[in-house]
C-alpha cells in the first residue's frame, strides 16, 4: 500500500510517478484504520493523493502507436500549465464510491479540482481528441490493489463503481 516511486517532482503538490501526475501530500482526517463496505473489510491507505493526470492512458488515446513520445509531452504540457495555473487547492465532495475491478476493490472519495479541465481542454485542442477529463478522486481505503483502481473517465467510474454510504466517513476531511 505504498506509494509507487516518484520520477520526478513538478511542484509543493505535483509528483510524476509510474504513468501518472498526481497532486500529492493530502493529509485528511476522520478515517478508521478500516472500514467494511460491501462486504469487504478495506484497509486504510498510508498516503493520500488525487491522479491529476494519467499520462501513459491519455497517450494511449492520442497515438496508441507513439505513447513514449506523447507521454513526454503531456508531462512537459503539464509543467509549463501549472507555472501558471498551479491547481493548488481541491475540495472534498460528499460523494464516495466502492470501485472494483476484478479482484481490486477501493473506496474513493470524489474530489474537485478547480482549475484542471482547463488543463484537458487545452490537451484536446492540442491533439484534436476529445480526450476525457478524469474524475478526481482519492483512494481512502483498498483491498487486493497495490496502489488503487485507475479511473479515467465518468464511463469508467460508473461502468466500476457505484456510490455507497458508509456513516463512519461522516467526519472526512482535509487535515
Amino acid at each position: 500500500m505504498s506509494f509507487p516511486p516518484i520520477l520526478e517532482t513538478f511542484s509543493e503538490h505535483y509528483k510524476y510517478w509510474e504513468y501518472s501526475i498526481g497532486y500529492t501530500g493530502i493529509q485528511l482526517s476522520g478515517l478508521p484504520a478500516s472500514i467494511a463496505a460491501n462486504g469487504e473489510l478495506l484497509a486504510k491507505k498510508d498516503e493520500f493523493h488525487i491522479t491529476a493526470v494519467n499520462v501513459k492512458a491519455l497517450a494511449g488515446l492520442v497515438d496508441g502507436t507513439d505513447t513514449e513520445r506523447i507521454m513526454a509531452e503531456i508531462v512537459e504540457d503539464f509543467k509549463n500549465f501549472i507555472k501558471t495555473k498551479p491547481l493548488d487547492e481541491f475540495r472534498l465532495t460528499d460523494q464516495l464510491r466502492f470501485v472494483q475491478r476484478g479482484e481490486e476493490k477501493t473506496v474513493v472519495v470524489l474530489c474537485d479540482l478547480p482549475g484542471a479541465e482547463d488543463f484537458f481542454n487545452e490537451l484536446r485542442e492540442k491533439y484534436k481528441k476529445p480526450l476525457p477529463t478524469q474524475p478526481f478522486h482519492i483512494t481512502l481505503y483498498m483491498v487486493n490493489s497495490k496502489f488503487g483502481i485507475g479511473i479515467l473517465s465518468d464511463e469508467i467510474l460508473d461502468k466500476i463503481s457505484e456510490p455507497i454510504e458508509l456513516p463512519e466517513l461522516k467526519n472526512l476531511k482535509p487535515a
